[in-house]
């Protein structure tokens, strides 16, 4: 089951998908979301130089940014840059529910 089909079955989230880092980058400027899920596996780019780019936009705003990825080894990299989740791959349809849930529920009370 792919990410889409797991946060597409949670009531209140409305979600938008980049396929790309391109897509990723263009959509951060346009859009003003609660959470972004983003995955390590991009086709066009390093996941870590969007997170650069996308830890700015999180710093600035307090927007949750948690990362999805089945390799450890760049999670503290992640965090660091600004990610306050890590996800790790296979993804578990409960874990992923709880997680954008939780990260929804603590950070809309900001």
């Amino acid at each position: 089951m792919t990410l889409a089909r797991i946060v597409r079955r949670l009531d209140r989230v409305q979600f938008v998908v980049a396929q790309t880092g391109r897509e990723a980058r263009l959509m951060a400027g346009l859009l003003t979301p609660s959470l972004i899920l983003l995955d390590t596996q991009l086709s066009d780019c390093h996941a870590q130089d969007l997170m650069v780019f996308l830890g700015r936009a999180v710093r600035r705003t307090a927007l949750p940014l948690a990362v999805l990825s089945g390799d450890e080894t760049d999670r503290i990299t992640f965090i660091r840059a600004g990610a306050v989740a890590w996800i790790t791959k296979p993804l578990r349809i409960a874990e992923v529910e709880r997680s954008v849930t939780t990260l929804l529920d603590l950070f809309s009370s900001r």
